[in-house]
């Protein structure tokens, strides 16, 4: 039996992987680059400045593992027409409501009470990615805009993908030599 027929190709693969890793390192720079200019500018050097931005992009590296791996594991589980047949759009629209509803929580104040905020953006995320999947099934028009997206973001993995590299040498230099 041939495992390669419960997953996506490897090519839809790597457009969902592309969504996931433009959010999610787009987000990290961003929010590394405001601490930078507004909580640490006066703590750190130039040398600690990189060093925060290494840290944060190895811990995006493996937030960006985590997510895709969810997606193409979950495509694995499900029947074949709910996410596999046009995984890069669906998968892409998944990863999207999912990853802007945790920067939307993140951009939150702490709750007083603890769960009923985050309980109605979690019922919110999930409905909308519901949405935007049966949708993208439906209007051959939003699945082309979504899939000429999803095409045009991950070239952003040419660009992260060497500050990775970059980062995870320096992080593992730093921490094992």
């Amino acid at each position: 039996m041939r495992l390669g027929r419960f997953f996506p190709a490897p090519d839809q693969m790597l457009l969902v992987c592309g969504t996931v890793v433009a959010m999610i390192y787009t987000w990290t720079a961003l929010t590394v680059t405001l601490d930078v200019t507004l909580r640490w500018r006066f703590l750190l050097d130039l040398i600690g400045i990189a060093i925060a931005y290494a840290y944060s992009f190895v811990a995006a590296l493996v937030e960006a593992a985590l997510v895709t791996g969810s997606i193409v594991l979950l495509s694995a589980i499900l029947p074949r027409k709910v996410l596999r047949e046009d995984f890069e759009v669906r998968g892409s629209l998944i990863a999207i409501s999912l990853m802007g509803t945790l920067m939307a929580l993140t951009l939150q104040p702490p709750a007083a009470g603890p769960t009923r905020k985050y309980l109605d953006w979690a019922t919110w995320s999930l409905a909308l990615g519901v949405v935007s999947v049966g949708v993208a099934a439906g209007v051959p028009a939003f699945r082309r805009f979504t899939l000429a997206v999803v095409e045009r973001v991950s070239i952003l993995l040419y660009l992260y993908g060497p500050l990775t590299a970059l980062s995870l040498a320096w992080v593992l230099a730093r921490n094992v030599g």
